[in-house]
């Protein structure tokens, strides 16, 4: 029998001095942290991480922090997962959005890793399952209106079965070999994908979601194949779907950022990629007709805004660190995530 890879960053293997910079450094693939409720010399934190096939489970026990995920991060490290959390000690309490709620024991808490996050965790220990958006693109899903979900456990029967399928997979760890572990892909993804769609339990609800979900696969797919174009507007969405624009603004609403910021959203992050990318010869003004603006200028403003770093500063940032392999068994659970 081969058993799953596995992997465990701990605290206790570094010096005192060193314990919150190695957590940080272990942590920093996914989340920026500071504020941490105890002194440098009593840090204590232990991530565990395990490869389920083509998922991930992560157990991670540590002290009161907060965790930040901003747009320049989530444009650096290019991760594009679905983190399905819970806990079994602790809280987190979401920051920046009023819609986001706090999520506690008994419950889960849905992040999308390519949308920016803020939140104060108590001490805690929790449970994560990583599944990369690829390989939910085909369900019946609306993955725009999953992040920051709270899948309540009471009132929502297939939250309580993931709940326990998730703890029953960390229980059971040890006990599952490589084959098994890709017999429990599809259907923890099944799972998932009914406790977060959950209230579209009508055959009506259902027909609609679905039909909704493939606009939305269109739209994004033309404004991706056309971000180049300066004149890139709703306008020319609605006249290629032949979709009235309340349609569009319903499919991409307000409280999501709405569909010309998602566009704008989307211009700057293809320009932090062909900017950061060491092997990419083009200039600023290239990149900025690239990404369909008219000037440099009104490009740079719009990167300055989006970043708080001007295009200059992106070109020249290193980030070696972000995808330099790490040497350790310690640290081969970032190493497995960035590469899911």
């Amino acid at each position: 029998m081969t058993k799953i890879l596995s992997t465990e960053f701990n605290t206790v293997n570094f010096s005192k001095e060193e314990k919150i910079e190695a957590y940080r450094e272990s942590i920093s693939v996914v989340y920026e942290t500071q504020d941490y409720s105890v002194k440098k010399d009593q840090f204590e934190a232990v991530i565990k991480g395990y490869l389920l096939g083509e998922l991930m489970l992560i157990d991670c026990k540590t002290y009161e922090q907060l965790f930040t995920r901003s747009n320049s991060k989530i444009a650096q490290d290019g991760l594009d997962h679905i983190q399905i959390q819970l806990f079994l000690e602790g809280s987190t309490n979401p920051l920046e959005e009023k819609t986001y709620e706090a999520c506690t024991s008994k419950n889960l808490i849905v992040m999308d890793s390519t949308r920016p996050w803020v939140a104060k965790n108590s001490f805690f220990h929790n449970l994560s399952l990583i599944i990369p958006r690829r390989l939910l693109l085909n369900k019946k899903l609306n993955l725009d209106h999953v992040h920051g979900m709270i899948l309540n456990t009471q009132e929502n029967p297939f939250a309580m079965l993931l709940y326990t399928h998730i703890r029953t997979l960390h229980a059971s760890v040890d006990k599952i070999d490589s084959h098994h572990a890709h017999l429990i892909v599809s259907p923890s993804i099944d799972l998932a994908v009914s406790a977060m769609s959950f209230k579209y339990n009508s055959e009506q609800g259902k027909a609609i979601e679905e039909n909704e979900n493939a606009y939305v696969f269109r739209i994004k797919n033309y404004i991706e194949e056309n971000l180049h174009d300066p004149h890139l507007k709703v306008e020319s969405i609605c006249h290629f779907l032949s979709l009235p624009r309340t349609t569009i603004y319903r499919l991409f609403p307000k409280n999501s950022g709405g569909i010309r910021n998602y566009i704008q959203e989307r211009r700057m992050r293809k320009s932090y990629r062909l900017l950061s990318n060491a092997s990419n010869s083009l200039s600023i003004s290239q990149v900025s007709f690239e990404c369909g603006f008219n000037s440099e200028s009104s490009f740079t403003r719009a990167f300055k805004n989006y970043f708080g770093i001007l295009p200059k500063q992106a070109q020249k940032k290193i980030h070696s660190d972000l995808f330099l392999s790490k040497q350790g068994s310690d640290h081969l659970w970032s190493d497995w995530l960035r590469n899911l």
